[in-house]
């Protein structure tokens, strides 16, 4: 009886070893390498053991003589036309023809041939090419056209001549290209930022997650000398499998680029900055305000009370980028603080008056390997959102009979995604079976659909987006529900219920302390200063900063310790790296922002961090308000929103956070792409 297990698979459960370049459990068999050959009883020739499927009463040998002279031969072979250029590979110290050949192969060469050469290819800013080196493994291809949904690269000629290239010369476009470089297993393709920057020996590595997106893929970031000089995935079957995106792999040079070093302030708007040391900070801060008296809690926080009035003097303003443990500390802050007129808010769900998330639903992303063949998005497009989600689906779409339908504007996939521009109400409608466009659609399907909503339908203020929620439940009781999350800590934030931030609190505040805001149009718009002042923690300088009485350094996520929560409510921990941004960024926030290095005895470590995520025993709001009414009656002439339904990311690399715009290698690869979109 044969089964779907290979030899080479068998052989890896029991403890043994097969060499291997071309085989990749992700990819499909290709078979043409030779290298996994064993031999196998009964059988005149050895068999590529990849290829063969276990059968009962095999005997396999695969560490015969024939074997060993097999792999010699082999090895020979593959090394005819390779050059022997490993002092200066950057694929040394890290590639497995090096270990195979010192292992499996000869001490000599039986060809006195010349070696042949193979003209380098130009894959974009991020792929560095030297092709004479490569050895037709076709891993690199199979990728393109297994997981990526692309046909960039093919393989060429025949014999002696075969080589690997794109049949037309064109950039390598796609958001997870820079996978090709952890694939090929020789210097053929290697990152061009890394390049001749640091050997593997050199490296101290430290385990991680990439926070560019809520999906929360793991990550190894590899440091030289207190600089990040590489990020490479970290196998994790339940996320990312062997995958990460472009923009966690090479946005690390925005960790030293453009960042706030030291604290600056003015007294008005027509004075320059001024850098102010900690004891300056608190010695002067109070003679920026008039009518007003300093509060000095604990001598570790200030804020600032109106006496005249009783607006809000100070909202904490941050977005849904920040870690756990610093919700925690500031939301413990403010409640211990008894003052009344301090506001605690988010500016990424802005005008936002109930909580709409689905943090409480709990759906995992393993719910994709359920047997549905329905997908609907409603105003998401996970190829820019969530990269390494969109594989997911590919790969769900390659094996079974699955559609997709985009309920709103038109966006560009690698999927055949069937788009419906429906308005809000309508989309009531057509749930219910009720739409004269498709009605009958889910008749021809399971009744276990997956749903997808992304950012720009999560932010919306109405409450028919919750009521659409329990619609979908009452109707589909078996559906997956699904938020796209554009941030790292968007389900964290909704979970320890970070209110949102509206037109009535900014109208009252007189001090804005913005933490790590993102500079785009929609904090412009929201924080419009008149009276009121602007302090501005972040990591980088930008443009709107300078509006700002008050400028500060902040840590980078990256540089310490901290817990975030992904799309499915899984909570990850990040390390602490000994960069050289760390030291003056995390110690100016611990001592002079809220707790001075002294930390509440509840904070006493990640793990009962983690604990206090867990039980929430400390806080009196975290009461989540989800509406669970199944009364979804709805009218037309009510209140919907009439913006449309569309992704709310236009480029991938560069409009989603800090990191991405202060990062020169994404920078390079948004006008490649634009280039090419022209």
């Amino acid at each position: 009886m044969k089964s779907e297990l290979s030899v080479l698979e068998a052989c890896k459960y029991a403890g043994i070893h097969i060499p291997r370049f071309c085989y990749h459990e992700k990819l499909s068999i290709a078979g043409n390498c030779r290298m996994c050959l064993v031999e196998i009883d009964k059988v005149p020739k050895p068999v590529a053991s990849c290829a063969m499927p276990i059968i009962n009463n095999m005997s396999i040998y695969t560490d015969s003589p024939l074997v060993k002279k097999s792999r010699e031969n082999i090895l020979e072979t593959i090394l005819l036309n390779h050059p022997l250029d490993c002092p200066i590979c950057d694929q040394g110290g890290e590639c497995d023809l090096q270990d195979q050949a010192k292992t499996f192969g000869g001490d000599f060469s039986r060809f006195y041939v010349d070696k042949r050469g193979v003209e380098d290819k130009y894959c974009g800013p991020l792929i560095k090419t030297i092709m004479t080196r490569c050895i037709h493994c076709t891993r690199c291809v199979r990728f393109c056209i297994d997981v990526i949904g692309l046909d960039s690269l093919g393989t060429l000629n025949r014999g002696n001549n075969t080589e690997i290239g794109t049949y037309v010369s064109k950039v390598f476009e796609s958001e997870i290209s820079g996978n090709v470089i952890d694939l090929c297993p020789v210097g053929a393709l290697t990152s061009k930022p890394y390049a001749f920057k640091a050997r593997s020996w050199e490296l101290r590595s430290a385990e991680s997650i990439d926070l560019l997106d809520g999906f929360g893929s793991n990550i190894y970031i590899n440091s030289k000398e207190g600089a990040v000089i590489r990020i490479t995935p970290k196998i994790n079957f339940f996320l990312n499998e062997s995958w990460i995106s472009d923009k966690a792999r090479f946005f690390y040079d925005s960790l030293t680029n453009q960042r706030v070093k030291k604290i600056l302030i003015k007294a008005s708007k027509d004075e320059e900055f001024t850098v102010l040391s900690l004891k300056g900070f608190k010695e002067k801060i109070g003679s920026l305000f008039s009518k007003t008296f300093l509060s000095n809690i604990n001598d570790t926080f200030f804020f600032y009370k109106n006496v005249e009035t009783k607006d809000i003097v100070c909202s904490l303003i941050v977005n849904e980028s920040l870690d756990l443990e610093t919700f925690l500390y500031i939301k413990y802050f403010v409640n211990q603080s008894k003052f009344l007129n301090v506001s605690f808010r988010s500016i990424d769900s802005f005008n936002v008056s109930e909580n709409n998330h689905l943090s409480n639903i709990q759906n995992k992303i393993s719910d994709l390997n359920k047997h549905s063949h329905l997908c609907f998005l409603f105003g998401s497009n996970p190829k820019v959102e969530c990269t390494l989600l969109n594989t997911k689906l590919r790969a769900k779409y390659v094996n079974q009979n699955f559609r997709m339908f985009g309920l709103g504007l038109k966006s560009e996939n690698n999927l055949p995604i069937n788009f419906i521009n429906l308005k809000l109400f309508e989309i009531f409608e057509f749930l219910g079976g009720k739409h004269e466009r498709i009605p009958n659609i889910f008749a021809f399907f399971s009744n276990s659909p997956i749903f997808f909503f992304g950012e720009s339908f999560n932010k919306r203020s109405c409450i028919d987006c919750r009521k659409l929620f329990c619609l979908i439940r009452s109707l589909f009781p078996f559906s997956s529900l699904i938020s796209v999350d554009l941030k790292s800590n968007s389900c964290g934030t909704k979970y320890l219920n970070v209110r949102s931030l509206g037109t009535k609190l900014i109208d009252k505040t007189r001090l804005f302390f913005c933490l790590n805001l993102f500079d785009n149009n929609l904090t412009r718009k929201m924080l419009k200063l008149g009276k009121s002042k602007l302090f501005w923690f972040n990591t980088h300088g930008s443009s709107f900063a300078l509006k700002a009485s008050l400028i500060g350094p902040f840590f980078s996520s990256y540089e310490i310790e901290s817990l975030f929560m992904n799309l499915e409510g899984r909570v990850q921990q990040t390390s602490n790296l000994s960069v050289s941004s760390n030291d003056f960024s995390t110690q100016w926030y611990e001592q002079a922002i809220l707790f001075k290095g002294k930390r509440y005895k509840e904070f006493k470590s990640i793990a009962n961090v983690f604990e206090i995520v867990k039980n929430q025993k400390i806080f009196n709001d975290l009461n989540f308000r989800f509406v669970r009414t199944l009364n979804y009656n709805f009218s037309k002439s009510g209140i919907y929103s009439k913006y449309p339904l569309k992704p709310s990311v236009e480029d991938f690399f560069i409009s989603t956070d800090n990191y991405c715009k202060n990062s020169a290698t994404l920078a390079e690869c948004s006008r490649t792409v634009r280039k090419l979109s022209n």
